[in-house]
């Protein structure tokens, strides 16, 4: 009796290490949060930025089901990222002078830090972005769920690529007291000042 519990006591010492993994370093997440936050301070009153979010809410407000389904499956099937490919909806999205305009506060952005800005309207459909996504409906997802309809901030892990360390900030846009739509901004925390 004895000799089976120290057995089983080993066998519960080895086993959490082996299954247990270590929660991602989250250091730099305060950090990216204040540069994002104030990012987009100093463009969610634009009226580029609120006609474009109240415009995208009212198109994509009446869609059924089916329609909702519809429009994300064309997005990906237009969305071919090996061979640059395009289509009318992402073009017209990815195309559109809202997207031309995040670009431009992209490229202006404070030493050059924001890598790429997703806006996703009132009901998690891509207002405008400066890069492609996968879908063109966000709301099923995290940085539209906890951002818009939870009102915090979601801060990712560290990618590193290209011998840069890369995170995506989500936060509410709001318009007075009430959010409005939502951000993800991609950010290179190299270049953070």
């Amino acid at each position: 009796m004895k000799r089976s519990f120290v057995i089983a006591a080993l066998v519960a010492v080895a086993l959490p290490s082996a299954t247990w993994s270590a929660a991602p370093d989250m250091s730099h997440a305060a950090r990216a949060e204040a540069y994002a936050r104030e990012f987009l301070a100093s463009i969610q009153a634009d009226p580029q930025m609120i006609a474009a979010l109240a415009a995208s809410t009212e198109k994509h407000r009446r869609l059924d089901y089916e329609q909702s389904q519809g429009l994300d499956k064309q997005w990906r099937n237009e969305r071919v990222y090996d061979r640059g490919g395009h289509g009318p909806l992402v073009d017209e999205v990815m195309g559109g002078p809202f997207s031309a305009w995040l670009k431009g506060r992209r490229d202006a952005s404070v030493g050059g830090a924001v890598t790429d800005i997703l806006v996703m309207d009132g009901l998690g459909w891509n207002a405008g972005q400066t890069d492609g996504t996968s879908d063109f409906y966000q709301g099923d997802e995290d940085r539209w769920q906890r951002t818009f309809a939870g009102g915090s901030a979601l801060v990712s892990s560290v990618e590193e690529g290209d011998g840069r360390k890369l995170v995506q900030v989500s936060l509410p846009i709001a318009e007075g007291d009430r959010n409005t739509g939502a951000v993800t901004i991609g950010l290179d925390l190299g270049k953070l000042p």
